[in-house]
């Protein structure tokens, strides 16, 4: 069967992995942690489930405590309820 040629490429540099970990987003500040689930994560960003994103901050550090995960994140994708975040170097 031939490949759909209106399928849509994916572009990430590095393919995400399904990882379901309970996370924490810090946003700089000293403001209190809001709980996540990082439904998903590659070496370059992750996507991220919250109760609400219209309130988040564009740039805070994603903590998973039981992978030992502490990356500074930018979003570069936001929905109702998930954050798409690329990792950045500070």
């Amino acid at each position: 069967m031939a490949a759909d040629s209106n399928a849509m490429v994916e572009q990430r540099r590095a393919p995400r992995q399904d990882l379901f970990r309970l996370g924490e987003l810090h946003p700089a500040g000293g403001s209190s942690p809001i709980d996540c689930l990082v439904r998903e994560a590659s070496a370059d960003g992750a996507l991220i489930e919250v109760g609400q994103t219209s309130a988040l901050p564009d740039a805070f550090t994603l903590k998973i405590q039981s992978t030992g995960l502490n990356k500074p994140c930018q979003v570069v994708r936001r929905t109702e309820r998930c954050l798409g975040v690329a990792f950045t170097t500070a």
